[in-house]
Formats: structure tokens, C-alpha cells, sequence
């Protein structure tokens, strides 16, 4: 098994990356899941609308029944201490 950890979807073009950085790591991140026999570990922000999610939106592209998708919205460090000093007990 190979693990590949694909870039995050930019949005807005930093320094001199080009104009088009999100639709070359689209095709990029579609590059690699699209193949059948990979396995989609969809990466979304905990804090974040899942409905807008680009990462399980690629995925639904290539995955529409989620056969090969792993969805996963991990919290951030500031999130787990504060949900860890909330909790009961």
C-alpha cells in the first residue's frame, strides 16, 4: 500500500504561484483518486460546513456511491483542549 498526501484545494494564488493554482491541483488530486483502487481519505475541517466541502466533493466525483471514501473532520488542537476542558468530569 502507498500512502499519498495530496495537496489542499488553494483558492487564491500566493506569491508567484499562477493564476490557476486551484483548477492544476484539482486535476492533479483527480489525477490520483480517480483510479479505482484507491482509497479517499476525504480531509474536511471539523469547524467547517460539510456541504461545502471540496475534498468530499472530488471524492463524490469519483466515488458517487462513497464505496472508497473515508470522510474525516479532524479538530485542531485549540478545539480538542477546549472541548477537553468543557467535557464533564
Amino acid at each position: 500500500m502507498t500512502l499519498v498526501d495530496l495537496p489542499g484545494i488553494a483558492k487564491v494564488p500566493v506569491g508567484d504561484q499562477p493564476g490557476d493554482i486551484e483548477a492544476r491541483i484539482r486535476r492533479a488530486v483527480l489525477e490520483y483518486i480517480r483510479h479505482p483502487t484507491c482509497l479517499v481519505l476525504a480531509v474536511s475541517p471539523a469547524n467547517a460546513d460539510l456541504a461545502n466541502s471540496d475534498a468530499l466533493e472530488l471524492a463524490r466525483a469519483v466515488d458517487p456511491e462513497g464505496r472508497r471514501t473515508i470522510g474525516a473532520a479532524p479538530l485542531g488542537p485549540c478545539t480538542c483542549r477546549l472541548a477537553h476542558r468543557v467535557r464533564p468530569g
